[in-house]
């Protein structure tokens, strides 16, 4: 075990065991200390590389191009526009829905997510939004779900 002395914590830093001059470094990739605002680290293979060069993002342990490519849960796929994250797999935001990590096709122009399923909130109420309970426009929601107001609920989504 290496113990630096107080005066030398603000002159090295100590990266799994090695002790190395700080010289503007904050962080280390292992053993290798370096500067966030100069470099990015993903701590799987220990590789640095400049920010602002070919890649600017870490997908778990994988250096990659975030202009190229999305992350989503550790896994990498080509990115492809307007692309978001649906639990681990990217979809596209203009086609689809993403309610509580699970697709819902097509996508209409107004819709929002209400649990696990979307709802037109021009025509629509969510009641309650763990249950996934929607009722049309006009409609109450039953008075069974003390506590959700309808009006409250709407105003989430817009």
């Amino acid at each position: 075990m290496i113990v630096v002395a107080p005066s030398h914590r603000t002159s090295s830093i100590c990266c799994e065991g090695h002790l190395s001059p700080r010289e503007g470094n904050d962080a280390c990739c292992r053993t290798q200390p370096y500067s966030q605002n100069v470099s990015i680290c993903c701590h799987g293979d220990g590789r640095l590389s400049p920010k602002g060069g070919e890649y600017d993002g870490c997908c778990d342990t994988q250096l990659y191009s975030e202009t190229d490519s999305i992350c989503c849960a550790g896994l990498l796929s080509p990115r492809r526009g307007d692309d978001a994250c649906c639990g681990p797999e990217a979809y596209s935001q203009t086609d689809s829905i993403c309610c509580d990590h699970r697709f819902v096709n097509p996508r209409a122009g107004n819709d929002a997510c209400c649990g696990r399923r979307a709802f037109n909130t021009t025509s629509q109420i969510c009641c309650h939004h763990r249950s996934g309970l929607v009722v049309n426009m006009g409609h109450l929601c039953p008075k069974y779900l003390q506590g959700e107001n309808c009006f409250s609920l709407i105003f989430r989504f817009l």
